[in-house]
């Protein structure tokens, strides 16, 4: 493993509203009252508890059954990513472990919070605790110092208003990251830690389900997509077509 580091963020630079409009068939869904009608064949995810404390080790990821990520095309992946799910008392951690052949090309150049991470190599997790097909918490992070994006949809009900269904980039929520780049192995790898109370959620008890999706774009090599619960349009913001995250024991 060439390189590790760790980003704490805080809870603090304020910035303007952004962020993409909730997909017409979310609100179709909810407003023919059919938003549970997908819920029978979503995938699951087990985040199975930890000891937790502060950043897991290899042994307590392996316990985990690891998820794989497919293109939103459609098609074969030309490489492997796959994201595991773990939780404590206090906190939620998401791995990610993802292949990356040409590793000679690797290189991560936008940085700073909230800005376009999407346009760089980078990991994303999409998390609705209340399962609501209209309001979302999305991160994302790049492997790189300092390459982060957190935002929620706005929660209003006013269609005419201008903040319906975009990302609000002003929520800054406390949490962090450590990843690494490891050349020799051809892969990067990204841990997050989302303590619950950031999320303004209380610590979910075992059977407790969230709505959520992971997500992952590659723009070294072959340009791809890829998601762990497929949207029909290869959106990552499509609500009713996220899988569920259940806290197991």
């Amino acid at each position: 493993m060439e390189s590790e580091e760790i980003t704490r963020l805080p809870a603090a630079l304020i910035q303007g509203l952004g962020g993409i409009p909730t997909p017409t068939l979310s609100d179709a869904l909810d407003r023919l009252g059919l938003a549970g009608v997908l819920g029978g064949i979503r995938p699951v995810v087990s985040g199975l508890r930890c000891a937790g404390h502060g950043r897991l080790d290899a042994a307590e990821w392996d316990k985990v059954e690891p998820q794989a990520l497919d293109e939103v095309s459609g098609g074969k992946p030309e490489v492997s990513t796959m994201v595991r799910a773990l939780y404590d008392d206090d906190n939620l951690y998401v791995s990610y472990v993802c292949e990356e052949p040409e590793m000679d090309e690797f290189a991560i150049k936008i940085t700073g919070r909230d800005n376009d991470i999407w346009h760089a190599d980078c990991a994303e997790v999409m998390l609705s605790p209340k399962k609501s097909f209209k309001t979302f918490i999305h991160f994302i992070v790049a492997p790189r110092e300092g390459s982060f994006y957190d935002a929620r949809t706005s929660e209003t009900t006013d269609i005419l208003d201008p903040a319906y269904g975009k990302e609000d980039t002003r929520w800054d929520p406390d949490w962090d990251y450590s990843f690494s780049v490891d050349k020799a192995n051809k892969r990067w790898t990204v841990e997050m830690r989302f303590p619950f109370t950031s999320l303004g959620v209380p610590s979910p008890g075992v059977g407790t389900t969230w709505t959520a999706n992971f997500g992952r774009e590659r723009h070294t090599g072959r340009r791809a997509d890829y998601l762990w619960a497929p949207s029909d349009n290869g959106s990552f913001s499509q609500l009713a077509t996220y899988g569920e995250l259940e806290f197991g024991k």
